[in-house]
């Protein structure tokens, strides 16, 4: 089962509000994350490409019992409700792949952000991930400083100006410098804010298998 020590989630919420990321922190043993992995494998048909050609599952709560505690988790939601100030009237558990063999496969499909509103996800490391392994990168607090950075369209009339070229960011030394990447054995999560400038960097070696929590505010978002 899902469980969160009570004790950290005063930590988990200051440094999710002056970092944007929280500190990776054991949730699950590694008989359960292998359960979930072999319950993936099994079921890749029902996946479906992501942006960055790794492989998703929109709805895998509904498929394994790892994935449905994450989902119906209360102290990930308390946390959420309090650091985007709303209710929150839906989550779904994502399951993720990324093998390597494939130039530049990813997740999310380069740098972006999610909204330019506070957003909270959590991400739980089904496997061992390493700097090569596929991990999730961010900017720290560049969700405060959004219009410094240049934004392009991924299709034309795309307005939502969330997608940012590697070369741009490179510009802005002070947030390149600061950058950070998540990196955690199996069975660990951590959370983020995905209003911050953030992708899945490309994988080298091995896979990664992660379970990742949408929180949504119908009438917010």
């Amino acid at each position: 089962m899902i469980d969160i020590d009570r004790s950290l989630v005063g930590d988990i919420v200051a440094d999710l509000v002056i970092a944007g990321h929280s500190r990776p922190f054991q949730v699950a043993t590694l008989e359960e994350c292998r359960s979930c992995v072999e319950g993936i494998d099994s079921s890749l048909e029902s996946f479906s490409p992501g942006e960055g050609g790794d492989l998703r599952h929109w709805h895998f709560e509904r498929c394994h019992v790892l994935a449905r505690e994450m989902a119906d988790n209360n102290v990930l939601r308390e946390i959420c409700e309090y650091f985007i100030g709303s209710h929150v009237s839906e989550v779904r558990c994502q399951a993720g792949v990324l093998k390597a063999g494939v130039a530049n496969v990813s997740s999310g499909g380069g740098w972006h952000v999610d909204s330019r509103k506070r957003q909270f996800k959590a991400i739980l490391c089904l496997t061992d991930v390493g700097y090569n392994n596929g991990p999730f990168a961010m900017l720290p607090q560049t969700s405060l400083r959004l219009s410094d950075f240049q934004t392009y369209q991924k299709a034309p009339g795309d307005t939502s100006r969330s997608r940012f070229h590697e070369q741009e960011l490179h510009g802005h030394r002070d947030a390149w410098n600061q950058r950070l990447v998540n990196v955690g054995p199996t069975g660990t999560m951590f959370l983020v804010d995905t209003s911050n400038i953030h992708r899945g960097m490309p994988i080298v070696e091995g896979s990664r298998y992660s379970l990742t929590n949408y929180y949504y505010n119908l009438e917010r978002d």
